[in-house]
This record gives C-alpha cells, sequence and structure tokens, in this order.
C-alpha cells in the first residue's frame, strides 16, 4: 500500500472515531439531525412563576407509553399519562425548534426552543423568560 493511501486511511478512521459531540452522526456528517420519528417521555417539567400568583412548577415522571412522536408531515403527536395531544412544530435549525403551545407566545409568534439531540436522546428547552410578572420555563426529556 502506498504511504499516501495509508496516511489517508488514517486521517479518515480518525476524523470518523473522534466524533464525539452531541448530535454528531458519523455516517451523515454533513446532515443536521431530525427529531422525526417516536420518541419516549421520560421527564417534562414546568415552571410558572407570576408575581400575583403562587409559583406553579410541574415535573412530570414518563411512564410506560408516554411518547412524542414526530412526523414530517409537520405536526408532533404527543402522549402524557391518558392526555393525547397534537402540536404544530418546525425545525428552526438543528438547535432550535417551533412547538404550538410550548414555550411562549409573543404577538401571535411562538419562541423557539432550544433542542439538544444525539441519536438516541433529545432535550426541548424553553428560554427560561423573565417578564415583569415573573418567569416561564419547560423543559422535555426524550429517548429513543
Amino acid at each position: 500500500m502506498k504511504p499516501q493511501s495509508l496516511l489517508a486511511m488514517i486521517l479518515f478512521f480518525s476524523i470518523v472515531t473522534s466524533c464525539v459531540k452531541p448530535g454528531c452522526d458519523p455516517l451523515n456528517m454533513n446532515g443536521p439531525m431530525s427529531p422525526a420519528g417516536s420518541w419516549q417521555l421520560m421527564q417534562d417539567s414546568t415552571s410558572n412563576w407570576l408575581l400575583n400568583t403562587p409559583a406553579v412548577n410541574t415535573n412530570y415522571i414518563g411512564v410506560a407509553g408516554d411518547y412524542f412522536d414526530f412526523r414530517t408531515d409537520g405536526f408532533c403527536y404527543t402522549k402524557e399519562g391518558n392526555v393525547y395531544d397534537t402540536l404544530a412544530y418546525q425545525l428552526v435549525s438543528p438547535k432550535s425548534i417551533i412547538l404550538q403551545n410550548f414555550g411562549l407566545v409573543v404577538n401571535g409568534s411562538t419562541e423557539p426552543s432550544v433542542l439538544t439531540q444525539t441519536n438516541n436522546t433529545a432535550n426541548i428547552t424553553t428560554h427560561n423568560i423573565p417578564t415583569l410578572d415573573g418567569t416561564i420555563f419547560r423543559e422535555v426529556n426524550l429517548k429513543r
């Protein structure tokens, strides 16, 4: 084997095996990851604190059968316990997603949430939104 071919193979192997950061897919190095498909719900936490009302904090721990199912038609079907819902969604970038009724709606527009994803896990987090009345926050943890 020529030294150039051996060097090229070593370089290629080191690039593929060194891909360790979250969301890195060595088989699809140039393509963004997508939340498409079904995910098991692990946890759904919210915190709403307003000056004029007591704080509302929830921490739902997913049970067998709970899911977030992102379809290619732009809808996400969810099940938490015995509650089903359908949310419109839009992937803004590989790290940003808009989910209907998920975050803060300002002037009719939903603010994008942060999407952190690997092949087997996904985390969707709203920005911790401080307002004059308090703060609003939501985080969902999913796994395949």
